[in-house]
């Protein structure tokens, strides 16, 4: 752990030469004390860079799609799960982890659950006095008595005059190398829910279900949305649906049979984001009602109403999904001399994809 000390110490040292008549070089030392630990810290999170490597250092931390504990986390990370760091916010870390069935995902984590990748400041150390240059001696005179120097016989070699070749100059310590651009993760698009439904309806007229009774609807859904980390919780849906049913009139005892087609469309809020998403919602739809009998003929109207959803949807697997929904349509019409009501309740399952 480093010390702080809230003082530099120096320490600067000359000598000189006696007789000469400029002063020599001394010695310099400088010592360059760290900052506090808080300081420190400051900068090591302001020097954290886009897309930098963090470790879980806690045995399961819980990632949350906002800042705020109180709310349902999206999942847990296990210790020892590397993640990326996008932005440090005060007591939290906003990263990106790997999730094992919607693949990436954005949230924050608690800062004391993560550990940081710290940036240390290098110290430029001063450059040190050159040492002192050696006192020049004055020539030797050769002897009187030296015989002359010998001229050399025989051809002599030219000296090369050809300048050296230039050769690029080698980087210095001190020039910063330049950082790459972090690329920023590619946004997900909206999420597509494909499913196909069969449940139990049950009629909302009693005259209705006197004659036809309850029976099996089938239908289809297309739902699309925001992504999960998305700050809107909404969906739209659209679907159509199908059901018929065979009876007999009350008096006459004769067959009938009706068929009751439709098409509708809505939105639902989305309580809460993740594998387990429950919901509910409001729309409309326009019904197609087609009623044919022996004694009276065919009968038909198609009339727009009004609907209701709730439910909660499950994604097993990665693309796999389960809804559970219950629904419920009011419409009334007057296909014949008596009005009768259309809608009515319908408890069923969804199965299909999700992309």
């Amino acid at each position: 752990m480093r010390s702080t000390i809230p003082f530099a110490l120096a320490l600067l040292m000359t000598a000189a030469s006696s007789g000469a008549q400029e002063p020599s070089a001394g010695l310099r030392i400088v010592a360059v004390v760290p900052a506090a630990n808080q300081g420190e810290q400051q900068a090591s999170d302001q020097a954290i860079q886009y897309g930098e490597r963090a470790t879980i250092q806690v045995a399961s931390a819980p990632v949350f799609l906002y800042p705020d504990t109180t709310r349902v986390p999206l999942t847990t990370l296990k210790r020892g799960t590397v993640v990326r760091v996008l932005e440090v916010e005060g007591n939290w870390v906003q990263v990106e982890f790997q999730d094992p069935q919607f693949d990436k995902r954005i949230g924050y984590i608690e800062r004391k659950n993560i550990v940081l990748p710290r940036r240390e400041v290098a110290l430029v150390t001063p450059p040190t006095a050159a040492p002192p240059a050696a006192e020049a001696k004055p020539p030797v005179k050769p002897a009187a008595d030296a015989p002359p120097p010998k001229q050399p016989t025989g051809t002599t070699k030219v000296p090369d005059t050809k300048p050296p070749a230039r050769t690029a100059p080698e980087p210095t310590p001190l020039q910063a190398k330049p950082t790459p651009v972090p690329r920023s993760p590619k946004s997900p698009g909206p999420f597509w829910m494909v499913l196909g439904r069969v449940g139990y309806f049950v009629a909302a007229d009693p005259a209705f279900k006197d004659i036809y009774r309850n029976g099996v609807a089938y239908g289809a859904e297309l739902r699309v949305g925001p992504p999960d980390r998305s700050r809107w919780p909404i969906a739209a849906w659209l679907e159509g649906n199908y059901r018929t049913r065979s009876g007999n009139v009350s008096f006459t005892r004769e067959t009938t049979r009706v068929e009751v087609t439709s098409a509708e469309a809505g939105v639902i809020y989305r309580i809460t984001r993740g594998r387990l998403s429950p919901y509910a919602g409001v729309g409309g739809g326009y019904y197609m009602f087609r009623e044919n009998n022996e004694p009276f003929g065919v009968a038909k109207q198609n009339k727009a109403g009004f609907c209701g959803v709730a439910g909660v949807s499950d994604t097993v697997a990665k693309r796999f999904a389960l809804d559970f929904r219950v629904k419920y349509s009011a419409v009334r019409m007057q296909p014949a001399d008596f009005a009768i009501k259309v809608g009515g309740a319908t408890v069923g399952l969804g199965v299909g994809v999700r992309f």
